[in-house]
């Protein structure tokens, strides 16, 4: 049997991922924001402006674009996050390192250093804190534009009508609020 030789990212091509980007140090914790005027900068508030899309160009590959601004982010020569326009893959690629605990590292394409919210004018070591990225779900920004889905109100019932001291503590016996399986060869008449 013949098997084509695919990329096996191929079907994740245009997979987006809408997020917030967290990052915390001992004294506060920051949300990425990417201004208007193409400033980064960290907000200790969601905001419309650190919504962001984060999308896979290859393997360990990201590129980062503002959903409100359209703005990707990228770095300067001096390895300086900040917002522009256009995409340019030599500085608006980063490799991203998964780490154990659920966080990322954005590596600079220009130095493979973790990039961080700190600039180099702070004074603070480079690969300082605030460089380790929480990709954190856009619920509350989400919920407040658009309304609750359907699904999850249905989700929401159904867990409410969750009876842990019954035998049947799912409601698998008994039509629930989920929508129930619907099988072709089970529903035909033969």
């Amino acid at each position: 049997m013949y098997v084509p030789v695919q990329n096996v990212l191929l079907p994740f091509s245009t997979q987006v991922r809408e997020c917030l980007l967290y990052t915390e140090n001992r004294k506060h914790g920051l949300f990425l924001e990417m201004k208007p005027d193409g400033s980064v900068r960290g907000s200790p508030v969601q905001k419309r402006n650190c919504v962001l899309n984060l999308r896979s160009v290859k393997a360990g590959e990201t590129v980062i674009q503002s959903s409100d601004t359209s703005l990707f982010l990228c770095v300067d020569d001096e390895d300086n996050l900040k917002g522009q326009p256009h995409y340019s893959e030599a500085d608006c690629t980063f490799q991203e390192l998964l780490l154990a605990d659920g966080y990322s590292f954005f590596l600079s394409p220009h130095t493979k250093l973790p990039v961080s919210l700190l600039t180099k004018q702070s004074g603070q070591k480079h690969g300082a804190p605030l460089s380790r990225f929480l990709p954190v779900m856009n619920t509350q920004l989400a919920m407040a534009g658009k309304g609750e889905d359907s699904q999850i109100q249905e989700v929401k019932q159904y867990i409410k009508d969750i009876n842990l001291d019954s035998d049947d503590p799912l409601g698998i016996g008994h039509q629930s609020h989920i929508q129930t399986v619907f099988s072709p060869s089970l529903h035909t008449k033969k």
